[in-house]
């Protein structure tokens, strides 16, 4: 595996990393149905650089998607702003990312 490819795959890993570390290090009480019902979906999506080798990527449009289910807008918040393996992340994934593209979808509001 070329050494791009192991970045890359690198990349993917902390990406889920990030993911499970933001639930397992900020252990919440039970969610009251009135703050269940702003939970946020955070939706990302990556397309890779032209020059990423094809066998790491599809052609074509995104390639990845990752989805992430916040108990609310403050948490979802601490997770883009703060949280120290995401910006990480952020960081480090400019070197083989194309581009990215957020969605959030608040229950309860269009």
């Amino acid at each position: 595996m070329s050494p791009k490819v192991q970045r890359i795959s690198l990349l993917i890993a902390l990406i889920s990393l990030c993911a499970v570390a933001f639930f397992i290090v900020r252990l919440a009480p039970p969610v009251s149905s009135i703050a269940a019902s702003m939970s946020v979906t955070h939706v990302v999506l990556f397309q890779f650089k032209k020059g990423v080798p094809p066998e790491t990527v599809r052609d074509g449009g995104m390639t990845h998607a990752f989805v992430v289910n916040f108990a609310s807008k403050e948490d979802r918040d601490y997770y883009v702003q703060k949280d120290p393996l995401h910006q990480e992340f952020v960081r480090s994934a400019g070197e083989v990312l194309e581009k990215a593209q957020v969605v959030d979808f608040t229950n309860g509001e269009l």
